[in-house]
């Protein structure tokens, strides 16, 4: 790829992976990161739409294992691609502009020069809240029904999973299988 004589400067948060960054193998590009502890300033996505996607594409997760226990079904923790896939469009679809709009406001990076609209609702993390409220009501079905065990852990815990932090590392094939 010819480098054309640009120059480019990348902005990046301190993630293990971003820092593997060789400068000597894209002399055009600078990249400047971010202070540590600045992503719920700077990064919209991170500012409450993710924690909501999750936190509804989960309560969906439950409802569905709540309903093939229902009806029945063997393996009630089965889960086709088309439906996770299915599931995280409607979850994604419960997203309103008014969140996406608040989590951008949340992050201060438009500052008081830019004219925001008036945004529905009084707080900007009312839709994340909401969720992960409406989550911990459907990890607690779990308990009533049976199906989950008794020290079954709350909404926060679940959003916050460790393993799902991982930002580097070559998955082997048996990983990936």
């Amino acid at each position: 790829m010819e480098a054309q004589g640009r120059h480019v400067v990348l902005l990046s948060d301190n993630c293990p992976s971003h820092t593997k960054f060789n400068q000597d193998d894209y002399p055009n590009v600078q990249i400047i990161f971010f202070q540590p502890k600045m992503t719920s300033h700077l990064q919209p996505m991170d500012a409450g739409i993710i924690r909501t996607f999750k936190a509804i594409y989960k309560r969906f997760r439950i409802h569905r294992i709540l309903q093939q226990d229902e009806a029945g079904e063997d393996d009630i923790y089965s889960l086709s691609q088309l439906d996770a896939m299915n599931m995280a469009t409607e979850a994604w679809s419960q997203i309103s502009c008014d969140t996406i709009k608040n989590c951008w406001k949340h992050t201060g990076i438009l500052g008081d020069q830019v004219a925001t609209p008036k945004l529905q609702g009084a707080e900007p993390m009312d839709m994340v809240e909401t969720a992960v409220v409406e989550l911990d009501d459907t990890l607690k079905k779990l308990t009533v029904s049976h199906i989950g065990p008794r020290d079954l852990m709350t909404a926060n815990e679940w959003l916050d999973l460790p393993e799902e932090e991982v930002t580097k590392g070559a998955w082997s094939d048996t990983d990936i299988i």
